[in-house]
């Protein structure tokens, strides 16, 4: 399909009907006191760092409370031939997995995959960035829309999506325009940067990162540790009742550095006590904040030892506050995506390999 500038100008406008029906909610579902000492803020950037889950109640879309002991998330993701070739069909999946344990999840916790569809297609359409709804949303909502008709009773109280959400020059990214369409709360996962304006680069956000880090590492590891007795024969710092290894970090004569810490050894602290560290992504026209950039989560699956340093962009799609969105995002996190969408990417890449070993 050819995209001419009256397309370009017909989806604009559709994405400007999507963001002005995004549902914003007033408080959030997941996270207790977003400004209390689970999720604090630090340094000039206002990097916020992600605590495991307390033991809160969460709410749904709906207003019901949600069951402790289950709590189902979807992810959803659509996978293409390497070659991306429109004549070759691309693959669309769903799943939607259950933590029998939220909110005592962990990143070692394991979910139940409780449901999983998929559906071939060939794209008519050819990437454009900014307008990635109009490639794959249909498929993604057709497999919704089967699923809520076939086994409403396990309809996900969220979806991770992955694409972006409000971090969209209109506001609509795709994560939005699932939200919209099916009122289930959506979470958009970005895996690559995108520029909101052409102005804000990769590399400031990793510059606000590497800052932030340094910032929390400063005031909450150096600064409020106290000294520990020795633990398997090393000189350890105590924080929040964990220790950290102190030997190249402290001199206890000086009181002052004797080692600039590398990102590594700061991941690897941070690991030991939070589930991530987020950088607040803003609009510079409006200085809204309208994602996070999410490092130091997962881990599990990477190197078990600390959180990755690639940061996730996440921003909220419909039906969820944008603090829930990145804190259910560290929290579902066991490497570098959250779960639900590694699960369909892996799945979605699977089936592709085995499409081709077929034709083969």
């Amino acid at each position: 399909m050819e995209v001419d500038d009256a397309q370009l100008a017909q989806w604009r406008q559709k994405q400007l009907s999507v963001a002005s029906r995004v549902v914003v909610p007033k408080i959030s579902s997941y996270v207790e006191n977003d400004d209390g000492d689970g999720n604090k803020c630090t340094g000039r950037w206002r990097c916020r760092y992600i605590m495991p889950p307390a033991d809160v109640s969460a709410i749904t879309h709906d207003g019901n409370a949600i069951n402790k002991n289950s709590l189902l998330v979807g992810g959803l993701d659509v996978s293409f031939p390497k070659d991306d070739d429109n004549n070759q069909e691309a693959v669309a999946v769903y799943v939607i997995l259950r933590y029998n344990n939220y909110p005592c999840t962990t990143i070692t916790t394991t979910p139940q995959l409780v449901y999983r569809s998929h559906k071939f297609f060939k794209p008519t359409i050819p990437y454009i960035a900014s307008y990635l709804a109009f490639r794959e949303a249909i498929p993604l909502l057709q497999l919704i829309s089967t699923q809520i008709q076939a086994q409403p009773e396990i309809t996900p109280n969220v979806l991770f999506v992955d694409g972006n959400g409000q971090w969209h020059e209109r506001r609509a990214g795709i994560a939005c325009f699932v939200g919209v369409e099916t009122g289930i709360p959506t979470v958009g996962v970005g895996k690559n940067f995108y520029s909101l304006d052409g102005v804000i680069s990769k590399d400031d956000v990793m510059r606000g990162v590497k800052e932030g880090i340094e910032c929390w590492y400063e005031e909450e590891v150096l600064r409020n540790a106290v000294d520990a007795k020795c633990v398997d024969g090393r000189k350890c710092l105590v924080v929040d009742g964990k220790h950290i290894e102190a030997s190249k970090q402290e001199d206890s004569v000086s009181n002052e550095p004797t080692h600039k810490a590398s990102m590594d050894e700061m991941l690897t602290s941070l690991h030991l006590i939070a589930n991530g560290l987020s950088l607040p992504m803003l609009d510079r026209n409006t200085a809204d904040v309208l994602a996070y950039a999410l490092v130091g989560h997962g881990g599990n699956v990477c190197n078990g030892v600390r959180g990755v340093r690639n940061p996730i962009y996440i921003s909220a799609g419909s039906n969820i506050t944008l603090e829930d969105a990145v804190v259910l995002s560290a929290h579902l996190s066991k490497s570098r995506v959250p779960e639900p969408v590694r699960e369909a990417d892996s799945y979605g890449r699977k089936l592709l390999r085995e499409q081709r070993t077929t034709r083969a």
